[in-house]
């Protein structure tokens, strides 16, 4: 009881804080955009109704089962809904109630009336069509399989052109922090992020946030990573940069920049290979959310804050975007660390309950 009044607490303050700065900020991100399917798999039906797969490993069991041989698998339909790493984002920071300008493959010609939610609650600007993503999902994870954007679009120059040049220094020049989210399923945006830099951030204010989210990069080679983060080295000169991961980009990223730490018989902590890592890339903060526990590194020290875990989740995927919103929020209006983490898990918990992402006082709950 008394760690959930203090918890409340601060709540009620991350919540009186924000709601004094919100007004005063403005947040561009980009640059992905998807249609997503989502489904459940069904793994058997029985007389009272069909027996989901209790996990992916369960899922995964069976497909290995039909390894040399052909099978198939029900699916039960969930929803068709907007999706993508930049939309979802989108959405949670504007549903808080901070300006958002949103560039992404939103439609060609006209925004795809799917994304109408999204737009309700932001600006939209779109360069390219849609990606679709079909996400299966599972109580605990998802496996989500896309057919993705035409990596053409990202080419800077006709980035450019698409959405404007004078649109996109009026986006540079007036947003507080860029989100930069997805690198993973679209390495093609190396050519967005070096021509904003080159041709708008460099000329822009400086001291802006720059957040950056790499989606799953476990399939990206060695060398995409490497130009990724040089390029976030080139971030930083003209701002503090800060990267969010999940679990499965924290321990590819641990195996390809601190190799070395992992050789040992009794690897650190989660905190003390957080921190290794941290010190090895050029960010001013690094956050990696788990399960049981979000975790974070910047030059104020160490921090971590408890999840929250929900037994029958209403939605997955997308949860990791809602974390993060919850988070970039806090980093915008200027809390500690601990405090952007604490709001990070609100807000993916309202998201994971609710399918869908909360107002500043429902995620708070004040």
């Amino acid at each position: 009881m008394e760690k959930r009044n203090i918890t409340q607490k601060k709540l009620e303050r991350i919540y009186g804080t924000v709601q004094r700065k919100k007004e005063s900020l403005r947040c561009a991100v980009g640059f992905d955009a998807f249609i997503d399917h989502l489904f459940r798999p069904i793994r058997q039906r029985r007389n009272s109704g069909p027996e989901y797969f209790k996990n992916l490993d369960e899922f995964a069991q069976l497909l290995q089962s039909k390894a040399s041989l052909s099978g198939s698998i029900e699916l039960a339909p969930l929803s068709t809904k907007y999706g993508g790493n930049n939309p979802l984002l989108s959405y949670g920071i504007g549903k808080m109630g901070i300006s958002v300008s949103s560039v992404g493959a939103y439609g060609g010609s006209c925004i795809h009336p799917i994304f109408s939610p999204v737009g309700k609650v932001c600006e939209l600007h779109s360069f390219t069509e849609p990606g679709e993503c079909y996400a299966y999902e599972f109580p605990k994870n998802k496996l989500m399989t896309f057919k993705n954007m035409d990596a053409d679009a990202f080419a800077f120059p006709q980035f450019e052109e698409k959405v404007g040049a004078g649109q996109l220094r009026r986006l540079v020049d007036e947003c507080s922090m860029f989100a930069l989210v997805n690198y993973s399923e679209q390495p093609a945006v190396l050519s967005v992020w070096l021509g904003l830099l080159r041709n708008y951030i460099r000329y822009s204010s400086p001291g802006k946030l720059f957040f950056f989210d790499l989606a799953d990069c476990t399939h990206l080679p060695d060398s995409s990573l490497h130009n990724c983060f040089e390029a976030i080295e080139g971030f930083r000169h003209f701002g503090r940069t800060y990267l969010s991961l999940n679990e499965n980009e924290f321990n590819k990223l641990c195996s390809l920049y601190i190799p070395e730490v992992l050789r040992g018989d009794t690897p650190p902590s989660t905190p003390r290979l957080l921190r290794l890592l941290w010190e090895r890339l050029p960010l001013n903060g690094l956050i990696l959310r788990t399960l049981p526990c979000f975790y974070g590194v910047d030059g104020a020290g160490d921090v971590s804050v408890e999840n929250i875990i929900v037994e029958q989740p209403k939605l997955l995927t997308g949860a990791g975007d809602n974390q993060n919103a919850g988070i970039t929020v806090g980093l915008m209006c200027g809390l500690p660390l601990a405090d952007c983490l604490l709001l990070g898990v609100r807000s993916g918990n309202y998201y994971i309950v609710h399918g869908q992402g909360g107002t500043l006082q429902e995620i708070c709950g004040v």
